[in-house]
């Protein structure tokens, strides 16, 4: 079936489309809402932008397709593959669970409220992308060499994450993990792990330079050697914390002397005492912020965010 065919079917009302041979279609930019294809060949296929909401792709290959900024909410994934595919700058939010995204580029994907029990994004390129309240139920995520660079993973709640051999310098991980996580040589180069619990992740060989962490995120001090400690009182005066995510933290008597904390996320932080002398604190957000005696000599507080 050719595209035009197709569209004249779905215009017709028609939404069934299960078991199709569709592979190398045309639909770029088609409103495709509430179809199924769950089991079609969808392989090569162009979805770039189409409008894909509620929509079954359940057991259906899209192998090398690309869904290039498509919106994908309430979708169906369930044992999809979409290896080699291309979701850069799409939408996701809805069941993913068995999907196969091996080597997908998913640069600046955002997935929202997505199940993630048995999904594989190995070897997937996630640079920028952004995970907001997804997880599993029982099964693993299999993130294995996956690149995740300047990821956001915002509550991220899994039974257990296959993180191996990943790549998540500058990501911010909002990770806790009922049974395990598996970061053995992963690199989590300046990574935000304050609101991460580790304690019982395998750290094996992994990464932690210039990773930012606090007393809660269960780092032992030999393996956070190369981290920084975000904790009460202590000196992090010249330190880079440029677009930082430090909310709603006990930061009272630390040394930001020299720090820069330009357009850095502070609001509900108790920064009672805390030294921010000649520091940059331009665009941050300092909203609720306690900054009794702190002392703010020749700090930059240019378009600073004020909110008591």
């Amino acid at each position: 079936m050719n595209a035009e065919e197709l569209l004249q079917r779905y215009d017709a009302g028609e939404r069934d489309f299960t078991g199709l041979d569709l592979s190398n279609i045309d639909l770029e930019g088609a409103d495709l809402q509430y179809a199924d294809f769950s089991h079609a060949n969808l392989t090569g296929a162009n979805l770039n932008k189409a409008k894909c909401r509620r929509i079954n792709l359940s057991h259906s290959c899209l192998t090398e397709a690309s869904l290039v900024e498509t919106n994908l909410e309430s979708v169906k994934l369930i044992n999809t593959y979409l290896i080699k595919a291309n979701l850069s700058g799409s939408i996701i939010a809805g069941w993913m669970r068995g999907a196969n995204l091996t080597e997908a580029n998913l640069s600046k994907l955002q997935l929202f409220e997505c199940l993630l029990d048995e999904t594989i994004f190995t070897k997937a390129n996630l640079t920028g992308a952004y995970f907001s309240q997804c997880g599993t139920d029982e099964a693993s995520v299999d993130l294995s060499e996956a690149d995740l660079k300047e990821a956001i993973l915002s509550e991220f709640y899994v039974c257990m994450a296959d993180f191996q051999g990943s790549d998540l310098t500058g990501a911010y991980l909002n990770v806790a993990a009922e049974n395990s996580i598996n970061f053995s040589g992963a690199n989590l180069s300046k990574t935000n792990l304050i609101c991460s619990r580790l304690d019982n992740a395998n750290l094996r060989e992994t990464v932690f330079c210039q990773a930012l962490y606090t007393n809660e995120t269960g780092l032992s001090g030999e393996i956070a050697n190369d981290a920084i400690l975000i904790a009460p009182g202590v000196n992090l005066s010249n330190t880079n914390l440029e677009g930082t995510k430090l909310s709603g933290l006990n930061l009272s008597n630390i040394d930001f002397s020299g720090a820069n904390l330009e357009l850095s996320d502070l609001e509900g932080s108790d920064l009672k005492n805390a030294n921010l002398k000649g520091a940059n604190l331009q665009g941050a957000n300092l909203k609720y912020v306690n900054l009794t005696k702190a002392n703010l000599q020749g700090a930059n507080l240019e378009d600073v965010i004020f909110r008591f």
